[in-house]
């Protein structure tokens, strides 16, 4: 079963596909960096269909769970000319003209992508299943650099997961982007680590790294007791008044210090 591109993108697709290809940028999900979804572009009055493509019906990781409903649809990003759309079907993200709607490149990963890329200065940048940012040229699709969540002395494992092998550290804390310095997480079950990681966004060079936020000391009053807990990042993380947050499905979310990756003081609600 198939979805035309221009529905299951919404209002988004629909501009990026009929707007002149001057438009201003729309470089991450919902904008900017604290998630706004406000851009200072006005749409014209008169809006015509210029093209559209067919895609694969969504299948979100959680499709019952509308808390956790981060890729219920494809959500694309906009830079110049060029539209970048991630598939958590075909485990890519694909580089359209947003003239034509032409392919002008595909790249794919070892597991869904399930979050929007982050597009800034020729480069694409995006998480997937499989654990890790990748960095690719925005001009071509080929990979610059690529980063992988789980720490370099742990080995890596592969499970079962909506029916695909990802990794037991999927990359699940969608990618924000500010000032240079990319952020995004891997791992969602406290018992296994959850991993917390700013990177230069041109390089790939680790900023900070935050290893220790799965494991929180009385953060979870139970039966009057308080018991350790951890965050579970799932969603897209935000930065909103000067910290780093970290949605956590069920739970309350986490708040990072961005400059150098202390957790706030939390508790899972």
């Amino acid at each position: 079963m198939t979805r035309l591109l221009s529905l299951a993108l919404g209002s988004l697709l629909t501009a990026a596909l009929i707007i002149p290809t001057y438009a201003t940028d729309w470089p991450q999900f919902r904008y900017d960096a604290n998630r706004s979804a406000s851009s200072p572009e006005r749409l014209p009055e008169t809006l015509t269909l210029n093209w559209s493509r067919n895609l694969p019906q969504p299948r979100p990781a959680f499709p019952t769970d509308q808390r956790l409903r981060f890729d219920a649809s494809y959500e694309p990003v906009v830079m110049g000319d060029t539209l970048f759309v991630p598939s958590m079907v075909t485990d890519s993200v694909t580089a359209f003209d947003t003239a034509t709607g032409r392919e002008r490149w595909h790249y794919v990963a070892n597991g869904p992508v399930r979050f929007a890329p982050v597009a800034w200065q020729g480069k694409v940048i995006f998480t997937s299943d499989d654990g890790h940012l990748y960095c690719v040229n925005a001009a071509d699709g080929n990979l610059r650099w690529k980063f992988r969540g789980l720490p370099m002395d742990r080995k890596d494992r592969m499970i079962f997961g909506n029916g695909r092998l990802i990794s037991l550290w999927p990359a699940r804390g969608g990618p924000v982007l500010k000032d240079g310095v990319i952020y995004f997480s891997s791992g969602i079950w406290p018992g296994s680590g959850v991993f917390l990681h700013a990177l230069e966004a041109a390089t790939g060079n680790v900023v900070w790294s935050n290893t220790d936020s799965h494991h929180i000391p009385e953060a979870n009053m139970d039966h009057r007791v308080k018991q350790f807990a951890g965050l579970t990042p799932q969603g897209y993380l935000a930065l909103v008044a000067g910290q780093l947050v970290i949605p956590c499905g069920s739970k309350l979310p986490g708040f990072i210090d961005p400059a150098n990756g202390k957790l706030a003081k939390y508790s899972m609600g």
